[in-house]
This record gives C-alpha cells, structure tokens and sequence, in this order.
C-alpha cells in the first residue's frame, strides 16, 4: 500500500488541478505470462498497436506493450477538463493525447480533445456532435494510419480530423486558446434500410488487398438502444470507399433484422466483428462480416450468445456491454473470439475457436463470473495470448445530468480466467473484490510489466481525501495496480472524491515510448471533470 508524501487542500467532490506525490512499492509482476509475446493484431488502416482506438489495437486487446508507472515514487497530476469526460484517447507518435470528451451535464455534446501528455494543457479542441440517451454512438472515434482521428458526427456523417501534426512541447501559436481541429473531409449521411437508425459505429478495412488506398471503411447503421420487446429493428452493416474530399465512390452493404448494437467493433486484417442485442431478449449474437473479392460485404459465421429481457442495473444494454475481442493463443497457435454473454443469473466469459474464413467457431469455454443475480459488465475484457479479466459493472448509475455521483458502490469484482494450453477448457485463475469496494470502465493490461490498471471506488466512511475527510455519500476514486498473475494488488493512489472525480466508461491509456527509446513510465485516465496523469518520477 502506499505512504502519502504531500497533502494538498482540496475539498472533496471539487473541480480543480490538484498535484500530489506517493511513495510506492514497486509495481512489478512475481510471474509475468505476457512479456515477449507478440500481438499479431493488423489493420492496414489503423495506427500502431497500443494507440489506435479505445480499445488500443485491431484486436481490441485492452492492452499495451509499455510499463506505465511502475516505480517507486508516484506523482498524480490532475488537470480540469471544460469539455468533460475524456473518456477514449490514443497518442500520437508526436505525443499529443486525442481523445473524445463529453459532458453529461451540457446536452452530452461531444468535443475532439487534444492534450499535450506532458504539459496536460489543452491544445485543440473541435465539436463533433453528442452522445444521444443510452447510446454510445458519437463517443467512439480511431486513429488511422496516418494519425488522423476518424469520428462519427451526430448527423450520421463521419470526418477525418488532421491530428497528426499535433505535437507535445511544441510552441503555441496565438496564444494559449484552443485551436481548432481542421476537417479534412466529411462523408454523406451514412444510411441504412430501418428509418429509425443511426450511424452507430466506424471503422477501417483491415486487410491489404481490401483497403490498398485506405480509403475503406466499415460503417454500421443501427437503432439507439435499448430496445423495447415488441420493436422491429434492423442493422446495415457497410464497406464504404471514400474519396479525399469525402464523396463515396462505392458502397455494399447487408442487413442484420432482429438486432442492434450498442458496442464498439473490432475489425483486424480477416473481417469485422460485431456483438448485437436482441429485443426480444432470447438470444444476442456476434456476427462476422467479410468481404467478396468483388468488394460485397457478405455474413461469414453467427454465434448466438444468452442475454436477459430486461436492462440490468449497471448495463446499457438487454444484451452484451463488451467488444468482441480477438486473442492469439501462443501454446495452441490457435486465434480465439472473446466477449461476454448477458445471463441470469450469472454472466459469462464465452471463448471460440476461429476455424475458417465461414465456419462458425467452436466453443472452447464458458465460464460464471460475479455473484448470482448481481452479475454484469458494460466493460470490455482483457484478452490477451491465455488470458481474459473482466470486472463488474452491477449497479454502476449515472446521473450526469445533474452532477451527482453514485451514493452506495456497485457490486465490486475483477475476475481472471484463462485457457489451458491445450486450448480445450476455460477455468477461473482469481479473482479480487477487496480492498476496492467497485471498479469502473475498462481494465487495461500492461504486457511488458505484467501489471494491470484498474480505475475504481470505495465509499467507507474513513476514507479520506488529501487534507479532508469524505462524506459517506461522496466515494473517493483511485488508480490502482494489479499484478496480473495473480490479483494481488499492489498500490492505489487517489484521484479524488464525488461525481467530478467519477470514471464512468472508457480506458486507462498510454503515451508512447520516451525520447530515449525506454518504455512509457505514465498513464492517463478521464473524469467526469479532469483529465488524469500517474506518472512514475524516474520518467
């Protein structure tokens, strides 16, 4: 556990900057099962691995080859962020943060951010629309693979954003205001076949001979969610080749009735990979799409999956809150489809075995994870090589709209299961509650250290704040370590306390490597107000 070194006069629940510094045992893994084994993720039209979407790369591996912060001596910078929640970023090679912050208080109008990771001033900023009700659409933005940020406006358009020239350290032009983000280009409306739907989700075509301009995109159009039991819905799913001044110049497409989705996709160099919700709440399914050599989208495999007919306290959505995750199981040499079910009473890590371009993949596993009847996760996994990590999401609420954090926790929970190596069985390796009351958004791994970054909440009453103590109804917020091998956790430093301080969705993320070639010592992470820096001081 860690000593505090410096206290700083912070009220609890404020919005403010706030420096503090925390001695620490070193985070390092006893058994590291992830250092030295490659992520075979490709995607022609996305930047590198590590730092291209939300989930960090083609397989939506939630993990990253860097260390974070890992040494003894911790320092966490917190800066005000007027646009909100950041709650996606990625990092340019330049080391500019870009990411998508939203207030939920402000009609959820969504801001394309950009931080300078060293200063943590902000440098541009553009708005690009809002985060309709439960819908996630216009949250999501990618990369590409000239750093440009691709991102969907409100309207079902979606632009490619000229990130690429920003950079950290660089001297401000104009002063120190915001400057814009300049639009590259902007598609058409981006339709499909139900009137009641929306551009929902973009990403780019991964494989070379598809996408040899990349100028390819999947597009999925679909209904907001969640839906009623009684409602008719359809899903298009699109290949849109776009021109440089945004024009479509072709365009396939394929429908999905019966279901919509609330997720983000995962496209690596073999196809697209979608979870639906169903409304009639029987059964989801994950869909694979490919494409024709003529450039027709066609429907590799479905996957059917168990989700309840009804919203769980903590979920968006009737069926799955995860990414479909893609993972290479080095013992096997077998590449596996990951993602969670939505059972009652208890939810599922489900594990497949691809097989073929249109074979459905074979079941490897099924596991239980949390506590009968008080089990859900609107979080993606962690898939890496053997390993999957979820964590718990059961009664997580959100009341953005009038700036109040969430008075009890949620159901706390990170649990760790992995395959064996003969890729025949799936089996629970741990699982931690304590000392973290809750956990919130996504769990990132850092391969290269072994440890895993879990933003999360504890509401004792003892709990107290740098320099004040903590209403029981205002939770403080921390950043811990885990080793990832075996739960064991390792240090917690805090962020501060109540809704301005909350974490609601998203990723813990990096920056790249130092100008020295050594592997990045800080993490960032976005509030519902600030903008998060843990950073190890020997960086």
């Amino acid at each position: 556990m860690s000593v505090p070194d410096s206290n700083a006069n912070a009220e609890p629940g404020d919005v403010s900057d706030l420096t503090l510094t925390r001695s620490v045992h070193p985070a390092g893994s006893v058994r590291n099962l992830f250092a030295g084994v490659p992520l075979n993720a490709v995607n022609v039209g996305l930047s590198d691995n590590g730092w291209s979407n939300g989930h960090q790369d083609a397989y939506s591996s939630d993990s990253v080859n860097v260390d974070g912060p890992t040494g003894s001596r911790l320092t966490m910078r917190r800066v005000v962020n007027d646009r909100g929640a950041m709650m996606i970023m990625v990092c340019n090679t330049k080391g500019a943060l870009i990411g998508a912050s939203v207030r939920w208080d402000n009609d959820s109008q969504v801001y394309l951010t950009v931080f300078d990771s060293k200063s943590m001033k902000k440098i541009a900023e553009q708005p690009i629309g809002n985060v309709p009700g439960t819908s996630f659409r216009g949250g999501y933005f990618f990369l590409d693979h000239e750093e440009n940020a691709v991102a969907i406006n409100t309207d079902s358009t979606f632009s490619r954003y000229e990130t690429s020239g920003f950079a950290a350290g660089e001297t401000r032009v104009g002063g120190d205001d915001p400057s814009p983000i300049n639009e590259m280009w902007r598609s058409p409306v981006i339709g499909g076949t139900d009137p009641n739907a929306n551009l929902y989700g973009v990403m780019a075509v991964g494989d070379e001979a598809s996408n040899p301009n990349r100028s390819r995109y999947w597009t999925v159009v679909t209904p907001d969610g969640p839906q009623s039991p009684t409602a008719t819905v359809t899903t298009t799913v699109k290949v849109i080749d776009i021109a440089p001044d945004g024009t479509i110049v072709s365009s396939s497409q394929i429908d999905t009735p019966g279901y919509w989705t609330n997720n983000t996709l995962t496209a690596d160099d073999t196809g697209l990979y979608v979870i639906y919700n169903s409304p009639e709440g029987a059964e989801g399914v994950v869909h694979k799409y490919t494409t024709t050599p003529d450039g027709d989208v066609k429907l590799a495999w479905s996957i059917p999956y168990a989700q309840v007919p009804y919203v769980k306290m903590g979920m968006t959505n009737t069926g799955s809150g995860s990414t479909v995750s893609l993972m290479d199981h080095a013992p096997s040499g077998n590449k596996l489809v990951v993602f969670c079910d939505n059972a009652e009473p208890r939810t599922h890590v489900c594990v497949y075995r691809e097989t073929g371009d249109s074979t459905p993949p074979e079941l490897v596993g099924k596991v239980p994870v949390f506590r009968p009847m008080r089990s859900a996760t609107e979080a993606s996994p962690v898939a890496f090589n053997n390993t999957v990590i979820v964590s718990s999401n059961f009664g997580h609420t959100v009341d953005g709209a009038n700036g109040t954090s969430q008075y009890v926790p949620n159901e706390p929970g990170i649990t760790c299961v992995r395959v064996n190596d003969a890729c025949t069985s799936v089996d629970t390796a741990w699982e931690a509650a304590l000392p973290i009351n809750s956990s919130f958004g996504m769990p990132q791994l850092s391969r290269s250290s072994g440890i895993l970054y879990v933003f999360s909440g504890q509401w004792s009453p003892d709990t107290a704040v740098e320099g004040s103590s903590v209403p029981t109804a205002e939770p403080q917020y921390y950043i811990s370590a885990y080793d990832a091998f075996d739960g064991r956790i390792i240090w917690q430093v805090p962020v501060g306390a109540g809704y301005p301080n909350t974490h609601e969705y998203g990723g813990i993320y990096f920056d790249r490597l130092d100008e020295n070639g050594r592997s990045s010592k800080s993490l960032y992470v976005g509030t519902n107000r600030h903008l998060v820096k843990v950073t190890s001081d020997e960086n």
